[in-house]
């Protein structure tokens, strides 16, 4: 594989919509003739139209919808063109970075999208072919070469260009969270292109491979354990050694590839995290039972799960499953919520940062994220929704007036905060070949960034307030 520069390498990562072609656009009735519609796009040169019907809902139609729609089927062409159109238009605004725009056609299996500016306005439409002149100028295309790798040894060659990614990113002043969002999507096709060359057939189509904690979170940047479990449908026809002395192989090629195994072993490789659906059922209820210490750590892991491969199905049904046993019952949120409690805001009275005795310096994840990511989470639980992601979590929880637009806004501000300077942190830690972990030194940052510090412990230390008061854990 080509040693890619890292000018190259950061120029396409931090591309914008803007910087590709856009098609110009031509909008125009939804009862124009079909006769109509195609000589304007041979006039206009231009492969899409847009339709605004009368209700003012917008449809799109192509140079391929006359050739398979009109001509194939005799059409009269003088009938509406909006019959051979399609609804359900997906916008992309034409500031969205050029990587979020190939996830989301990819995502949605599509051809184009709409550009809007910031004013909401349709500027254009945006394709693949586009997207891939763009990238062909660039001669590199990472998420691609994952597509492309043909074996383990290529794949783990394109795997090493992450870590300069995130870098390169960091350097550029990318936020945290684009950062976080590419590196996770790039580590989901990674992991799903392991699966794919280790796996069977008759396991990649009855089973489901997620990842839970962090990654299932899509909030691990540098790659600090594995977090991961199969769920294997009621009928697939393997015996349960077969599927074992994959796992074993499965969980050995990511330590390979740099993905350390996790110290809890809640991983693929052990069998309590290999499991038939209809165990998996049972083992959830059993969480939700909370007999000991480790079922709501248990269910909070799984219940921040995401499949990267495999069946998606079986993940959705076991989360629905999950969410209808959960009940009303005070006490069952009380007891997963607990946990927070524990856990304390290392900041004094007079607002001095409280320093771990034998490091001298702050655990970011244990006095901040972590209690922020719970609380969350518990709320997310309590009104059974689906999401994963915390920015995403926190902004469901706005929507349903479960936390203010002012406090959603302090929430998001620092949890990228403290996800920066835990980045920011290990990125040192990996220069001074230093072994990375949660705990951040505050006399290495500047004023402003201890200030925006302290901050954010008090609004995670709100967080913690409002959580403790409204499960009434100080009642346990």
């Amino acid at each position: 594989m080509k040693d890619y520069n890292d000018t190259e390498l950061a120029n396409i990562m931090i591309s914008k919509v803007k910087d590709a072609k856009i098609h110009k656009i031509i909008i125009l009735p939804y009862n124009t003739s079909i006769y109509e519609a195609a000589k304007t796009i041979k006039e206009q040169k231009i492969p899409t139209l847009l339709l605004k019907d009368e209700d003012n809902n917008m449809h799109i139609v192509t140079d391929s919808d006359f050739r398979e729609k009109v001509i194939l089927n005799k059409m009269n062409f003088d009938e509406p063109v909006g019959k051979i159109s399609s609804s359900n238009l997906i916008y992309v605004n034409e500031n969205d970075f050029l990587f979020n725009a190939q996830l989301i056609m990819s995502k949605h299996s599509l051809k184009r999208v709409v550009v809007k500016n910031d004013d909401n306005q349709i500027i254009g439409i945006i394709d693949q072919i586009s997207l891939s002149s763009f990238f062909a100028t660039n001669t590199f295309w990472v998420s691609n070469e994952i597509n492309n790798a043909q074996s383990l040894e290529e794949l783990k060659e394109v795997s090493k260009q992450f870590i300069r990614i995130i870098r390169l990113l960091n350097a550029k002043g990318v936020k945290i969270n684009f950062i976080s969002k590419l590196v996770n999507q790039l580590n989901k096709k990674l992991i799903s292109k392991i699966f794919d060359f280790l796996a069977c057939d008759e396991l990649k189509n009855n089973s489901a491979l997620i990842v839970m904690g962090s990654e299932g979170r899509s909030e691990q940047i540098i790659k600090t354990d594995q977090d991961n479990a199969l769920i294997v449908s009621d009928n697939c026809t393997l015996n349960d050694e077969d599927i074992y002395t994959f796992t074993k192989k499965f969980t050995q090629t990511l330590v390979d590839f740099g993905f350390p195994r996790c110290e809890g072993n809640i991983m693929v490789s052990n069998p309590y995290w290999c499991r038939r659906y209809s165990d998996f059922k049972n083992l959830i209820f059993d969480w939700i039972l909370g007999k000991n210490s480790d079922d709501f750590m248990n269910l909070a892991i799984f219940y921040d799960s995401l499949c990267v491969s495999g069946e998606r199905r079986l993940l959705l049904d076991l989360k629905k499953h999950l969410l209808n046993l959960t009940t009303d019952s005070q006490s069952f949120y009380m007891n997963f919520a607990k946990v927070i409690s524990s856990f304390d805001v290392p900041l004094g009275f007079f607002d001095g940062f409280i320093l771990d005795k034998k490091t001298a310096e702050i655990d970011i994840k244990r006095g901040g994220i972590f209690i922020l990511v719970q609380g969350i989470r518990t709320l997310c639980l309590e009104h059974k929704l689906y999401r994963t992601n915390t920015i995403k979590r926190i902004e469901e929880l706005e929507k349903l007036n479960v936390i203010d637009k002012d406090f959603s806004k302090e929430l998001q501000e620092a949890f990228n905060f403290l996800s920066y300077l835990k980045l920011q942190s290990n990125l040192e830690k990996i220069d001074n070949n230093e072994q990375i972990n949660n705990f951040i030194n505050p006399e290495k940052l500047n004023s402003m960034q201890k200030d925006l510090l302290k901050d954010s412990f008090k609004i995670v230390n709100k967080l913690k307030k409002k959580i403790e008061y409204h499960y009434k854990l100080n009642y346990i």
